[in-house]
């Protein structure tokens, strides 16, 4: 377990973006559900806070937002465990720690940076944000997991490719926390 705020040498932050990879894709191998397998591999890496309310709170996320094939669960359970990881603690803080320290390009804060460069890895790795569009992608066509038939079928043929997914967005995520300017 590394805390959130720890300063991490490059082969340290190797070793914790490979755990909390290959944690992510063994949680959701075996239990299904994109967002709570990410948020429970982040929160016990990094000692997240929420403990089970965090994951519930994910509970619902997977196949696009209970089964609609919407956003993604995974994308949806890395913004949870970063807003976890470095969100406010009261409505009255500013959303992004930092909001003083600006990337120089953008003249955004860096910590909004952070974030826009998850999802812009997210987008990249998976080719759009919709379960639906990831499920084409990868499987040639979307699966309506609301008709038993397919879902039977998606089940059997989605398990190892979202389980690597899952843990690749995972990755990505923890780096997002690594990377963070802290409040």
């Amino acid at each position: 377990m590394v805390p959130v705020q720890a300063n991490v040498s490059e082969a340290e932050r190797k070793e914790i973006l490979d755990r909390v990879e290959e944690r992510a894709a063994s949680y959701q191998y075996e239990f299904r559900g994109c967002g709570r397998s990410l948020v429970l591999a982040l929160q016990e890496e990094f000692d997240l806070p929420g403990g089970v309310t965090a994951l519930k709170s994910a509970s619902f996320a997977g196949q696009g937002i209970a089964r609609m094939g919407n956003a993604c669960g995974a994308l949806f359970g890395g913004v949870v465990a970063i807003g976890l990881a470095h969100g406010p603690e009261n409505l009255e803080d500013p959303i992004f720690p930092q909001q003083e320290t600006v990337d120089e390009k953008t003249g955004n804060p860096k910590s909004l940076e952070v974030i826009r460069a998850f999802f812009q890895k997210f987008e990249q790795e998976m080719g759009g944000t919709m379960c639906r569009d990831i499920q084409a992608k990868l499987f040639g066509k979307c699966y309506n997991t609301l008709i038993p038939a397919e879902s039977k079928e998606f089940a059997q043929i989605s398990r190892d490719k979202c389980a690597q997914r899952v843990g690749k967005i995972a990755r990505y995520a923890a780096e997002a926390i690594i990377d963070m300017p802290m409040r």
